[in-house]
């Protein structure tokens, strides 16, 4: 049929002649493998009559295979099981013979006799301090041996670990019967210990200076490492490791700030072995000595000092108040709005310890702390927010948004937040996970957040032995239980019950051996930062990594600037949500 562009018949124009093209259907190439087999030495032959398609092509829907096998095996060791040679036979759902559809290929299977009897190893376990010499242990055990006599069993153990961190401590296990090696006919079992290598405590302290205001920037790059201490054995430096401080803080304004460094340590051959030991810090203190006064808001307003980031535990800048500023910020959104600057990591009795830096980056710029942002683009509309600051913290909200980043610093610490600008912006989404459920970061980012868990769940899990038993019994009690956003609103709701919130609080409790057991059983009132540590233990008790977090919380009203003082500096807690990142709970 040819017709123009009208629909009308134009055939009649056309000469037309035909030529035939081809049709080709080739076989179906498939391979038919006779299955395995095994048993314990009986007496009896071992025989497998079944078969499978092991190829790339299946048969097709609907096509029923039947072959025959070939081989028998009585005596221990491994035998062929072959297929039997023209046997295979291909039928259609209705029973017609299309074997000559297929090109079919065969492949032996093995018939496997056994020894009788069980041989079962169990390695042990060791743990030590980093010391840069490998971990090993030879010890095993044999849990079970039903081999019977004339059986000889060589166990080689693994080479160890170096490095902080854990591995199992695989053995390799040989078993020779009459001078050959038989490891492959008897019924071999293994189970493996731990090999532990925990990272070296060190104490980094930075040195103080002060300065006359004169509009400049000043800095003090003195520091030095000290001996570290853990279960109440000091550690130095390994002879051979080198520390170097960089990126120190600087202070141009009046006031105060801790002089915080980034610390690297190096071998002897320049490998950076930082990740194999445990900083603690002693900032020293940056201080612009001058007259405060014009330095306020336009209405002569004196500003608020530097948040308190020692890590102590009770009093410092979230025990008071003041009329004093501390930053103005102006968002899209109302709202209860959180703050962060800074997380820590282990629970020292008294105070908390900043926590170790991950390291990495999301797309080469973003910091871990991203990750909860990138599931909520899915959903949201990301809010503009502005800052004004008038201390020398810098403060982010959450949920980040990436991509709108030209207002601010770019965070790539995924502990503490910093940067130079006093006027900046951003983009952030508002979410509350207890109340708007579970959210999961976008397949592109799943196996970034699947190696940040390791590392979180490595270090965000440790509670001192002493006070973990003292919150066992707590939670024994509570019988806290359910799915994890179920668990930490339950912690949530017992902190929150557990003591009176009093601001003159018995400063007695923070000179106990243990503030968070004392304010749990004893004292029962105190600050946020009370029930912020006491939340974050429960939660790492109960196998949920959480951080002890500082920063400020305050009401906000779309659209308008609103101030923000001492009086809104607080404590709470980050929970990390496997799939999604941190998440941030109030529990005061």
């Amino acid at each position: 049929k040819i017709v123009d562009g009208d629909g009308t018949d134009a055939l009649r124009n056309y000469a037309v002649s035909l030529a035939e093209g081809t049709l080709t259907v080739t076989p179906r190439a498939i391979t038919v493998k006779a299955d395995d087999a095994e048993k314990v030495y009986d007496g009896t032959p071992l025989t497998c009559e079944t078969v499978s398609v092991v190829s790339e092509y299946k048969l097709v829907a609907g096509h029923i295979l039947t072959a025959g096998t070939e081989g028998s095996r009585t005596e221990v060791g491994v035998g062929a099981n072959s297929v039997t040679e023209g046997s295979v036979k291909i039928a259609d759902g209705n029973g017609a013979d299309v074997t000559k559809n297929y090109s079919v290929n065969y492949l032996d299977g093995t018939l496997t006799v056994l020894y009788p009897g069980t041989l079962a190893i169990r390695t042990h376990g060791a743990q030590k301090v980093y010391d840069g010499t490998p971990l090993t242990c030879s010890d095993y055990e044999i849990v079970e041996n039903t081999l019977g006599e004339g059986f000889e069993v060589q166990v080689g153990m693994s080479s160890g670990i170096t490095n902080v961190g854990e591995q199992q401590n695989i053995c390799t296990v040989t078993v020779m019967y009459g001078g050959k090696d038989v490891t492959g006919y008897i019924r071999l079992e293994t189970s493996y210990g731990m090999l532990t290598v925990l990272p070296r405590p060190i104490t980094v302290a930075t040195g103080s200076a002060s300065w006359e205001y004169d509009g400049e920037p000043h800095s003090c790059e003195e520091f030095e490492l000290r001996p570290g201490e853990l279960d109440g054995v000091r550690y130095d430096l390994l002879e051979g490791h080198t520390g170097k401080a960089s990126d120190f803080a600087t202070i141009t304004d009046v006031g105060q700030r801790d002089n915080r460094a980034a610390i690297a340590i190096t071998d002897a051959s320049g490998a950076d072995v930082t990740s194999n030991y445990q900083l603690s810090f002693e900032w020293g203190t940056l201080e612009i000595i001058g007259d405060k006064e014009g330095q306020g808001d336009e209405e002569g307003q004196g500003t608020a000092g530097d948040l308190d980031t020692s890590g102590v535990i009770g009093g410092g800048s979230l025990a008071g108040g003041g009329d004093a500023v501390s930053f103005r910020v102006r968002s899209e959104q109302d709202g209860e709005l959180y703050f962060r600057m800074i997380s820590y990591g282990a629970y020292a009795m008294n105070s908390w310890s900043p926590a170790r830096d991950y390291g990495a980056v999301l797309d080469e710029t973003y910091s871990y702390n991203y990750l909860t942002g990138t599931a909520l683009a899915a959903e949201k509309q990301p809010a503009a927010i502005e800052f004004e600051m008038l201390t020398n913290d810098y403060l982010l909200p959450y949920y980040m948004a990436m991509g709108a980043d030209d207002g601010y610093t770019v965070q790539t610490s995924d502990v503490r937040y910093a940067g130079e600008e006093k006027t900046y912006s951003l983009a952030y989404f508002a979410y509350d996970y207890l109340t708007e459920g579970e959210r999961s970061v976008p397949a592109g980012y799943a196996e970034a957040e699947q190696a940040y868990r390791t590392f979180v769940y490595e270090n965000y899990l440790a509670v001192p032995e002493s006070t973990a038993q003292s919150l066992q019994t707590i939670i024994a009690e509570q019988g806290f239980s359910g799915t994890t956003r179920e668990i930490v609103a339950q912690v949530a709701q017992y902190v929150q019950n557990a003591a009176v919130y009093n601001l003159e609080y018995d400063r007695a409790m923070d000179k106990a051996e243990d503030i968070v057991v004392a304010f749990l059983s004893e004292y029962r009132e105190g600050i946020c930062q009370h029930y912020a540590s006491a939340a974050t233990l429960l939660y790492r008790m109960l196998g949920i990594p959480a951080r002890y977090t500082l920063g400020y919380a305050g009401s906000v009203t779309a659209n308008e600037w609103t101030e923000i003082g001492p009086s809104s500096a607080h404590a709470w807690v980050e929970v990390y949500i496997d799939g999604l990142g941190w998440v941030n709970v109030e529990v005061t």
